[in-house]
């Protein structure tokens, strides 16, 4: 309570406040009873009472206001917002009304003068009503309820709380720590977790060099060199190159292994074992001593944010790669939006991308190499709460993989891309389901047909009896039911369909229920 009412500090209609400009480490906030003039309403400015100015908005908008996207605006007295504009705000409606609320969004329609407003019509007396408000103004007369001393009033609650002095003095944007109030904004930059503002790079299309905001490399060339925009010229293109870039100043990894291999191994690529540096230890996925042309290489490793990261093999082995993005943090405001691309001999061939949250792992697409170019299938497999610390928690490889508890507790392994999957409730065979029961393609138990009984053959229970038929309690086997009285079906095809009988018999002659047979009455 007392957070959401030093937030509002800032926003009351009533108070004056340095929350921009000027020294805002010293400033304080204090009541006036003064109303908006019809001299002071549109001279650009907020004066005392005035609650916005034409496009003055006293740092609000539709956002601020709880109110979605849009245009925040000012109404024509200087006294309300405008909040049409707003993605959910509402159109108020004054018409045929001089003073008081608007009866669709609450919206002031003017202030009597003199006397009192009565169903929006200013009458000759004015009773104040100040409720249980102790300052500001009541909402009839717009008379002072009362003065907070050393506090300030609270003008939405119309309460005193406690004055707030924010305190900027470590930070140039976001909200102060003490009121919540801004400190500034950025304007060509990202406003970091610590209130200052930082550069945000972009290496959009750049795989070397400098990037063209910061000045932060974008990664180096292997062999050749880095031209102007960013490519690596006079270099042979990488048989195979993949690379994720995100939105954010997150920290993401990305993950490249062979599909018969796990990930955060010896022998899978990620940062641990991957980078130019590593010699010993590095992935051996061609055979040959060393590293060499056939071993994946981290050719960027991206710990502050944005990305990219890059995984380059100049000439793959033929086989199947799957490619993964782990979150692994460093951003306060998730999900962060990853997109991972896939360039065969320099050619762009895939691109997707993905919302990700803390430690999810994403398994992005799994690429076949059959030594010339590649066959690239796009993956949504998305595993939570994964680590290289807990890679069990990657998922699962085949039924077995999974809990094998008796029906309905049973789980099996959902291969979504062919090489890894996630396990979840459902039979695995005919054999986990109860008597007469079979496992059908999606994994449920279901009826088995073909062991019901069915036209006149025995029964204990409708259960019991193939679709269309019930257990005739009388006789104890399935049959069909029709409508009385007794009658000859005479080839009707509506009589008994399911059975094709030729009577439709009412045997105790209780003119509402019937069954089907072929026995003579």
């Amino acid at each position: 309570m007392v957070l959401r009412s030093l937030a509002l500090l800032c926003t009351g209609a009533l108070v004056a406040a340095a929350c921009s400009g000027g020294d805002e480490k010293k400033n304080t906030y204090y009541v006036t009873t003064s109303q908006p003039t019809a001299a002071a309403c549109g001279n650009g400015r907020l004066d005392l009472g005035e609650r916005c100015d034409g496009s003055l908005l006293d740092q609000q908008s539709c956002t601020t206001l709880g109110l979605g996207s849009g245009t925040l605006g000012c109404s024509a007295a200087c006294d309300a917002f405008d909040t049409v504009g707003c993605a959910n705000g509402c159109v108020p409606d004054c018409s045929g009304r001089e003073c008081g609320p608007d009866p669709v969004c609450g919206v002031a329609c003017g202030r009597c003068a003199s006397g009192t407003c009565d169903d929006g019509t200013c009458s000759s007396t004015c009773v104040p009503d100040c409720g249980q408000q102790q300052c500001g103004l009541d909402p009839i007369c717009g008379v002072s309820c009362g003065s907070c001393g050393q506090g300030v009033c609270d003008p939405d609650l119309g309460q005193c709380v406690t004055a707030c002095v924010p305190d900027c003095s470590d930070q140039e944007c976001g909200p102060d720590p003490v009121c919540g109030v801004s400190c500034g904004s950025c304007a060509q930059s990202a406003c970091g977790s610590d209130g200052w503002c930082t550069c945000v790079r972009d290496c959009r299309g750049r795989l070397c060099g400098p990037d063209p905001v910061c000045g932060e490399s974008c990664g180096s060339c292997t062999s050749g060199t880095c031209d102007a925009s960013g490519r690596c010229s006079g270099a042979p293109a990488d048989g195979l190159v993949v690379g994720v870039t995100w939105n954010t100043a997150a920290d993401l990894d990305l993950h490249m292994r062979q599909s018969d291999d796990a990930y955060c191994t010896a022998t899978s690529c990620y940062y641990q074992n991957c980078g130019a540096a590593v010699v010993d230890g590095h992935p051996d996925w061609d055979g040959v001593a060393g590293v060499t042309s056939g071993d994946p290489l981290l050719a960027i490793d991206d710990l502050d944010g944005y990305g990219p990261e890059q995984i380059r093999i100049v000439a793959p082995v033929s086989g199947q790669y799957t490619v993964a993005v782990h979150y692994y943090g460093g951003n306060t405001t998730p999900p962060t939006t990853a997109t991972v691309k896939i360039w065969v001999r320099g050619a762009l061939v895939f691109q997707q991308w993905r919302d990700l949250t803390t430690a999810g792992l994403w398994e992005a697409a799994a690429i076949g190499w059959n030594g010339t170019t590649a066959a690239v299938v796009p993956g949504d497999a998305l595993t939570p709460s994964w680590s290289c610390e807990a890679p069990a928690a990657a998922g699962c490889q085949s039924d077995a993989d999974c809990s094998a508890a008796p029906w309905p507790d049973t789980e099996y392994c959902d291969l979504q891309l062919g090489y890894s999957g996630e396990c979840r409730l459902g039979c695995r065979r005919s054999g986990d389901c109860a008597v007469n029961q079979v496992c059908d393609g999606s994994h449920t138990c279901v009826l088995d047909s073909a062991s019901l009984s069915g036209w006149m053959e025995p029964c204990a229970a409708s259960g019991d009896c193939r679709s269309g038929l019930y257990c005739n309690p009388m006789f104890n086997t399935c049959s069909e039911a029709c409508l009385p009285p007794t009658h000859e079906c005479a080839g009707d095809p509506g009589c008994c369909p399911q059975t094709g009988a030729a009577r439709c018999v009412d045997l105790l002659d209780m003119g509402f229920f019937a069954y089907c047979t072929n026995d003579l009455l």
